[in-house]
Order: C-alpha cells, then sequence, then structure tokens
C-alpha cells in the first residue's frame, strides 16, 4: 500500500533539486517540463487503474455479504427453502 509520506523531489535533470539550481537554457528546462508531466499522467493514469480496482472489490463484497446474509436463512429455514450445496458453489463461482 503506498505511503501518504511526500517523498523530497530527486534529481529529474541530474543537479538539479532545488529551484535555486534550475538551468537557465530553455532546453533543460523544457525537458524538466516535459518529464514532470509524463510522471504525473502516469501516476492519473495508475489512480484511475486503483479506483477501477477498488470500485470492483467494493461490488463484489457487497454480493459476499448479500449471500452471507442469506446463507442462515438458507441452511437452517424449511427443508423446501434450504439452498442446495450445487447453487451455493455456484454463487461463489461467479463472484470469482
Amino acid at each position: 500500500m503506498p505511503s501518504d509520506k511526500q517523498e523530497p523531489p530527486g534529481d529529474i535533470i541530474p543537479g538539479v533539486t532545488m529551484p535555486d539550481t534550475l538551468p537557465d537554457d530553455i532546453a533543460p528546462l523544457r525537458a524538466l517540463v516535459l518529464t514532470a508531466w509524463a510522471e504525473r499522467d502516469a501516476e492519473r493514469a495508475q489512480n484511475g487503474r486503483l479506483i477501477e480496482e477498488r470500485d470492483q472489490l467494493a461490488g463484489q463484497n457487497e454480493r459476499l455479504r448479500q449471500l452471507l446474509r442469506h446463507l442462515p436463512r438458507l441452511q437452517f429455514g424449511r427443508r423446501l427453502e434450504k439452498l442446495d450445496p450445487d447453487q451455493l458453489n455456484l454463487a461463489l463461482e461467479d463472484l470469482e
């Protein structure tokens, strides 16, 4: 799990770690900005993938909770209401 602690900025351009060490030439500054944008875009894409995975897992957890809520009634209810073990296995397979 990623930590919330921010890492100190590293050298995007060798030797550039603080604003006062930024190069005066436009080409290295442009490279610095492009690199920062690429890193930002990669982090945004990763964040989007993690949100999708979280949402998928939340849906799966909710389906499992529903199944668990119904299980005691199905297991201990009247004979006609009892869950066939094959039905339970099919429900669990659908969740995988």
